[in-house]
């Protein structure tokens, strides 16, 4: 590495060592945290940005030389080339009147997470003008964490009314982040899209709605029959994350089901996994056993291990049955035995993953057995503490997103007309 720095720098006559420092011999990446406002009295645009990424893990405060433009109606972007260096910057830009759009890095050069405060009516017109397609997912991310009625009419009118269908898609799982009624509707509205890589986000929005039976009747016919094995797929999967009564026969009935790859097969063990039923795991074995079709089998395997994770009185009864996979002829399922006993915790099968490693001669296998092994040594102690809170924080996500539904009915309401005396 050294060496292409050398080499760069003797081509360009530019120093890119600390380019390499930061990106190659550093962890982690730039977390942007960033705002912006006018000043009309000054026509000054003051955009702030932080840098809130931890760096106690040797993660540096990155250099990053990136764009920052302004529009105004339909005009060109007015763009400025800044550098960021340091943990906070504020630039202050000079414009003749307010811009209606600011952008951050457009085009995302920058590898990054980014969090950019804006208005509901600045995303919703970034999500209806950027010709910047990473722009425009970014604005149906924001809109889909701030909800509202606006909110939900600019993701709907995206969906069924962009250019281009990776948008349409994170206009829809946006619409799911938001789970109110009038987001649920709005999706099975949005079923009627063309593509179907849209339609696929749009079923993977609905099932975001945990016990909704609009949800699943929308999803119902999909997850039996679509023009694309991925929407048939997904729509098992969201299935299975609404829990409703009928979720466990609705996917049961598709999963012997035959597709490219066995996508909808694979569709299926995953709504299982979401579903937390128990009655799954004989399914999941029949389909995981030698003899069944190559492509889907160690998919079949990791579910196990995925779904066994919320079942800990049965994880020796379900270790002893993965270990028998450990001498499976396909190394992938052999691979996926080993890691789906770390995942359910059963530290009897430590020998049998030592043995494993012995015997293997594929170096993936080999380390995966290993890890396992030694991840099961180290113990779970908090395991169960991390199931809790990830239960007690799926609950609190669900009645969020029914008093922001209730807050948005009531701030529909109009105002009652104050009486008059006569």
């Amino acid at each position: 590495t050294h060496h292409l720095a050398a080499a760069v720098e003797a081509e360009t006559g530019r120093n890119v060592e600390w380019f390499f420092d930061q990106w190659v011999f550093k962890p982690g990446h730039p977390e942007f945290k960033v705002s912006w406002n006018w000043d009309e009295a000054a026509k000054l645009a003051t955009v702030s940005v932080r840098q809130v990424q931890k760096t106690d893990d040797g993660t540096p405060v990155f250099r990053a030389p990136l764009t920052i433009d302004f529009t105004t109606g339909r005009s060109r972007p007015a763009a400025f080339k800044v550098e960021v260096t340091e943990p906070e910057h504020t630039f202050v830009f000079p414009l003749p009147r307010k811009p209606d759009l600011c952008r951050f890095d457009p085009g995302n050069f920058v590898l990054k997470t980014l969090d950019f405060e804006k208005s509901t009516g600045e995303l919703r017109l970034q999500l209806r003008q950027d010709d910047d397609v990473t722009g425009r997912i970014g604005a149906a991310r924001s809109l889909g964490k701030k909800g509202g009625p606006e909110a939900v009419e600019a993701l709907e009118a995206a969906v069924m009314g962009d250019r281009f269908w990776a948008v349409q898609a994170a206009a829809a799982k946006a619409l799911g982040a938001v789970r109110s009624a009038e987001a649920r509707d709005a999706l099975i509205r949005c079923l009627a899209v063309r593509h179907p890589k849209a339609r696929r986000g749009v079923v993977a929005g609905l099932g975001e709605f945990r016990g909704d039976e609009a949800a699943f009747a929308a999803l119902e016919p999909l997850a039996k029959q679509d023009q694309s094995w991925f929407v048939e797929s997904e729509a098992n999967r969201s299935i299975g994350k609404l829990r409703v009564d009928r979720s466990f026969e609705t996917v049961a009935a598709n999963i012997k089901r035959p597709s490219w790859r066995q996508l909808v097969r694979t569709g299926c063990a995953d709504g299982f996994v979401e579903l937390r039923d128990e009655r799954a795991f004989d399914l999941l074995f029949e389909e995981a056993r030698y003899g069944a079709r190559p492509q889907f089998r160690q998919n079949m395997v990791a579910a196990i291990g995925r779904l066994g994770a919320f079942f800990e009185p049965r994880k020796r009864q379900l270790g002893a049955r993965l270990a028998d996979f450990l001498f499976d002829p396909d190394l992938r399922v052999r691979v996926a035995a080993a890691n789906a006993i770390k995942a359910i915790k059963d530290t009897s099968q430590i020998p049998a993953l030592e043995a494993m490693a012995a015997r293997e001669l594929d170096g993936r296998a080999i380390r995966t057995a290993r890890e396992a092994a030694r991840d099961l040594r180290k113990g779970a102690a908090t395991d169960e503490e991390v199931r809790r809170l990830r239960d007690d924080f799926e609950k609190l996500r669900d009645e969020n997103a029914k008093l922001r539904d209730r807050l948005a009915k009531l701030e529909a309401k109009p105002a009652r007309a104050p009486k008059t005396g006569g």
